[in-house]
């Protein structure tokens, strides 16, 4: 990477690196080099700095330059699918942030958007996921009461809704959510889908909200 370019308002270098969780489980040091500069550098160096830790910042351009993956990108908060465990604790605890960033001020860089995931299969519960059977000494079997939906669905504040696509069609009588009508849905295979209302990122705003808060607590 190229030496740190100076911001044209700004008399610093940066430079950018995302750190694993691993790091913050060693001894902390006094000073660090995090290697990029986009929205995970940044948060990176922002993390760093609340742990008072010296950052040094490198990329080879300027965070907001128009390259930058976080200056054309949005941020959508939902888990996709993931083998590691850690995933959903994760995921909690940036919604968690989201949720909060959206409520602090009217001009905030994330806000609540209704979501539609289609689904083609419907991928939900049944009614067996929710009865209660007995074994053969007649105690009561919970097992069959776990749904097959991902545990961050259950989360009340995403307001999760498994539809078929004519429930959708109804919601979507109501709040005009400017969809495909039910016909076309299900002529391209649609039957189900998935209705939630997650944060979602403006990610150029973001970062460069993120940007100003870490010349404002620089201390290379």
């Amino acid at each position: 990477a190229q030496e740190g370019t100076a911001h044209p308002r700004q008399n610093i270098s940066y430079q950018g690196k995302a750190i694993t969780e691993r790091f913050f489980n060693l001894k902390m040091t006094s000073k660090a080099l995090v290697v990029g500069a986009g929205a995970i550098g940044l948060r990176t160096a922002l993390e760093l700095l609340r742990r008072n830790v010296r950052v040094v910042l490198r990329s080879p351009e300027h965070p907001l330059h128009h390259s930058t993956c976080s200056m054309g990108a949005g941020g959508l908060w939902m888990p996709f699918h993931c083998d590691d465990p850690r995933v959903d604790s994760w995921a909690a605890s940036t919604l968690d942030e989201l949720l909060l960033e959206a409520k602090s001020t009217d001009d905030s860089a994330v806000e609540i958007v209704p979501t539609i995931l289609l689904k083609r299969y419907h991928n939900g519960p049944i009614i067996e996921n929710y009865v209660v059977a007995k074994g053969s000494e007649g105690v009561e079997n919970s097992s069959s009461k776990v749904s097959p939906l991902p545990s961050w669905t259950s989360d009340p504040r995403l307001d999760f809704q498994h539809l078929s696509v004519e429930m959708l069609s109804w919601q979507n009588n109501v709040h005009q959510l400017r969809i495909p009508s039910q016909d076309d849905l299900v002529n391209a295979g649609y039957r189900f889908c998935w209705m939630f209302k997650p944060p979602i990122v403006d990610a150029p705003k973001k970062l460069q909200v993120s940007f100003s808060f870490f010349v404002l607590n620089y201390r290379g």
